[in-house]
């Protein structure tokens, strides 16, 4: 059985002060409202809400840069929901978040090797002989050159600011990252660069991800489950399987026919992982314009638009055990 990572109870969060909320004060609302999560070791998490939904600030919450006014967070067996920040130095290095906006949070007037160099100095105690050479190594990690090291933020590209990010919270060798939003101001190929380069890190060093987004899409390609939030609440919790072919509440049907066309999740047959996507339009006229395209996917289609069909998705997906010939 794995290890559980996070336990999270009952955890709570409003806006405004303690005392206007006790005083019942109008300008004190919800952000987060009773969140219970386990996430557990080597796990992908993946939590989907709308701008607004709470999913920013629950990640915040788990890495003790957002204080909780109720609740509890249990990492490890340890509870971490009100200890001292001199206390969780052990915690920063195991429990690093990439930030939405890489350029908000890279030092514009430092180099990227000074920028690196400070976690493997203060954190990490490397000696100043060997951070140089850390620092080559990490680059080349997330697919950069070691020319990179010596340029300021400013001259860096957007995918490179946030590979550079990437390498900055693997500096620490942390078990745990949470990724808020690691790809939302990229193009479509660098985020499917930034996506594909994020699996494979975990695979490569065993790590366990919280990928917040608002891109349904995105979150299905990497994570093991999701969690959707509505509200400061979850209002839905499964695997990724059950929440793109099942869905079960309104709110995340909303978000899988606002994701359209959605790609269907299939089952390899031998490793039960992820066989391919496949865009799936929803309409008739829809389908025959992409089977005209691509009509090597004509095989995969077991019907057209009948009741039988998800509603959302508008025709049967098939494993790719039972495709036609």
């Amino acid at each position: 059985m794995r290890n559980e990572y996070f336990k999270i109870y009952d955890l709570q969060k409003y806006t405004g002060s303690n005392r206007t909320r006790f005083l019942g004060s109008n300008k004190s609302q919800p952000i987060l409202q009773n969140i219970s999560l386990n996430i557990y070791e080597n796990q992908t998490l993946g939590i989907i809400g709308e701008s607004g939904s709470g999913k920013t600030t629950l990640g915040l919450c788990l890495a003790r840069l957002k204080k909780i006014d109720a609740g509890r967070i249990i990492y490890k067996g340890r509870d971490i929901t009100y200890l001292p920040y001199k206390n969780l130095k052990s915690f920063r290095r195991n429990v690093q978040v990439i930030f939405q906006n890489p350029a908000m949070v890279l030092n514009p007037v430092h180099t990227v090797a000074t920028i690196l160099a400070e976690p493997l100095s203060v954190i990490m105690n490397y000696p100043k002989s060997e951070i140089n050479d850390r620092i080559a190594r990490l680059l080349n990690q997330v697919g950069l050159s070691t020319d990179v090291m010596f340029r300021y933020p400013d001259q860096l590209s957007g995918g490179q600011k946030q590979r550079v990010a990437i390498s900055r919270a693997l500096a620490v060798d942390p078990e745990f990252i949470i990724a808020d939003e690691p790809a939302s101001s990229l193009d479509a190929d660098l985020k499917q660069k930034i996506i594909g380069l994020l699996m494979e890190l975990k695979d490569n060093f065993g790590l366990s991800l919280l990928i917040i987004s608002h891109d349904l899409k995105l979150v299905a390609r990497i994570a093991d489950r999701i969690a959707v939030m509505h509200k400061g609440s979850i209002v839905e919790h499964s695997s990724v399987e059950q929440i793109v072919n099942h869905p079960r509440h309104v709110h995340t049907k909303t978000l899988l026919s606002v994701a359209n066309p959605f790609p269907k999740f299939g089952k390899n047959d031998i490793s039960g992982k992820p066989s391919r996507f496949i865009s799936v339009p929803r309409k008739e006229e829809h389908i025959k314009l992409h089977l005209k395209k691509n009509p090597a996917d004509r095989s995969d289609l077991k019907e057209l638009c009948t009741d039988t069909c998800n509603p959302i998705t508008g025709y049967t997906w098939l494993p790719k055990s039972n495709r036609f010939k």
